[in-house]
């Protein structure tokens, strides 16, 4: 039984590496999108470091991931910008990539 229990153990703390691995990532992500959509939005330096802080804050608040795409998309349209929710959604997916790509040490 011992071993069965050391087993578990392993699974339990690889389960939690993971999970802090994906919410580092998609923090890093969510900050990198804020200043994505900043830059769309012809923002200033100071603007756009505000905006990627309320990105993440967003993000932090928002489990769902749709919900959080659909607020950088609707900052987009309100704008004026002509992004689609999809480019958004793949921009997003791209850079959790590249952050847990960071956090892993792979580097291309």
């Amino acid at each position: 039984m011992h071993q069965f229990d050391d087993i578990e153990h392993a699974h339990e703390k690889q389960f939690e590496m993971q999970e802090e691995m994906m919410f580092r990532a998609g923090s890093h992500a969510a900050k990198a999108m804020g200043l994505w959509v900043a830059q769309r939005l012809e923002m200033d330096e100071q603007s756009a470091k505000n905006y990627a802080s309320a990105a993440l804050d967003a993000y932090l608040a928002r489990p769902n991931h749709d919900e959080f795409i659909d607020k950088l998309f609707n900052d987009l349209q309100a704008k004026g910008i002509n992004i689609s929710r999809r480019r958004v959604n793949v921009v997003f997916q791209d850079e959790v990539i590249k952050a847990h790509d960071e956090i892993m040490g792979i580097v291309d």
